[in-house]
């Protein structure tokens, strides 16, 4: 439950935002309304400055991810102040803040297709974010939700993926050599 309520009131609910932010403004197929709301600059990552419009800005992302690291580590018994002092340094990144969330959150998404999924598959089953949604009248919006769950998917797939993809997969090497007319052999 607690992870459940943590969602609703980080990431997921910033979600919920996202899709009444873009509700009537993008179109196209899953895949192009993820690509333009992550990457356009209007929508993920966007502060907009009215008070009264709910977006997903970056200052949102970073409430986010930084609020997940330190309820993490504050159930793990560290003490606040000395979480604030180890965690906000010269060395934070976006990528270690979205490594921290895949790794903890979305344990084992290490490709963009689970991650994709982890990030959706979480958000509808969160039956509190089922009902701000409606409680938004947001209806109708099946493809939206999931164009914007994965274009947060991809942001943190984007941010995190040199530290979380597989090093024992990647291709060091590669010979190609003939071994008879016809037949080839590459060697990785």
């Amino acid at each position: 439950a607690a992870v459940t309520n943590a969602d609703l009131s980080g990431w997921g609910g910033d979600i919920c935002d996202l899709i009444g932010y873009t509700q009537g403004k993008v179109s196209g197929t899953v895949d192009e309304m993820a690509e333009v709301i992550r990457t356009s600059g209007n929508y993920l990552g966007y502060d907009d400055p009215a008070p009264e419009i709910h977006s997903f800005g970056i200052l949102d992302m970073y409430g986010d991810l930084d609020g997940f690291y330190i309820v993490q580590n504050i159930s793990g018994g560290k003490s606040i102040s000395t979480i604030m002092k180890s965690y906000f340094n010269a060395n934070l990144s976006d990528k270690f803040r979205a490594e921290f969330l895949l790794r903890n959150r979305f344990n084992g998404a290490g490709t963009k297709e689970e991650i994709r999924s982890a990030v959706y598959d979480a958000y509808r089953s969160n039956t509190a974010i089922s009902a701000l949604e409606s409680s938004r009248g947001l209806t109708d919006i099946d493809d939206l939700r999931k164009a914007c769950c994965y274009a947060f998917a991809d942001y943190l797939y984007e941010q995190a993926k040199d530290q979380i993809e597989n090093p024992y997969y990647t291709v060091f090497s590669s010979t190609e050599s003939t071994l008879a007319p016809g037949v080839t052999q590459e060697t990785n």
